[in-house]
């Protein structure tokens, strides 16, 4: 049996929780639980790659979305 990528499993992932793809017998909230699982699965490997190459993602965030935490209140 072939193993897919994480980023491709995620992509099938979020294609059943918008419709485009079948739901295989999986009811609205399995599909919103999916596409979160796989959403953390690939943060998760965003954030070991940062760590890895020792990357500041707070910085970057900032810098490129003009993002500044102390302003947003629904963290």
């Amino acid at each position: 049996m072939k193993r897919y990528s994480e980023p491709l499993c995620a992509m099938y992932g979020a294609r059943r929780c918008s419709g485009r793809s079948r739901s295989k017998g999986m009811s609205e909230m399995e599909l919103k639980q999916l596409l979160a699982d796989e959403t953390a699965d690939l943060l998760g490997h965003i954030l070991l790659f940062a760590r890895h190459h020792d990357l500041d993602l707070g910085a970057a965030i900032a810098r490129k979305w003009y993002f500044d935490p102390q302003t947003y209140d629904r963290l």
